[in-house]
């Protein structure tokens, strides 16, 4: 059964779901920062009201070369225990960054099963999967 929340029985959405979890874990002693590499979106003014630091690196469109060094710069400096990426750009760059900078654990939610349009896109996934995963 989906997350619900007041004022009826409709199911929340993905992002109402995270500030519940937030929520609910923070109490049991966890800590979170939320790291955009674009822009922080429609949670952002809500994350920072309760506690959860939110960083927007401002990774420009295509291939950013400088986003690697950045991300690899954040993960040293705040160390987190675990890192959680999203998408095809997310785990392309943040994967590998928390790699080079040691981050004990890495994993990904996979949103899609839609194979790639690209061979080299379904290799690039093939190799982070394999050589960017601790569980």
């Amino acid at each position: 059964m989906a997350p619900q929340h007041g004022g009826g029985l409709r199911p929340l959405q993905r992002e109402q779901r995270l500030i519940v979890e937030v929520l609910q874990n923070a109490s049991r002693g966890f800590r979170y920062s939320v790291l955009c590499m674009v822009k922080g979106g429609v949670l952002e003014a809500e994350l920072a009201s309760i506690g959860v630091p939110v960083h927007v690196l401002g990774r420009k469109p295509g291939i950013d070369l400088g986003t690697v060094p950045a991300l690899l710069g954040w993960f040293r400096e705040h160390r987190p225990d675990v890192v959680h990426t999203h998408l095809y750009n997310a785990d392309s760059y943040a994967r590998l960054a928390a790699w080079l900078a040691g981050v004990p654990a890495l994993f990904t939610t996979r949103h899609s099963t839609v194979p790639w349009p690209s061979a080299s896109r379904q290799e690039i996934a093939r190799l982070r999967l394999e050589r960017g995963s601790s569980h």
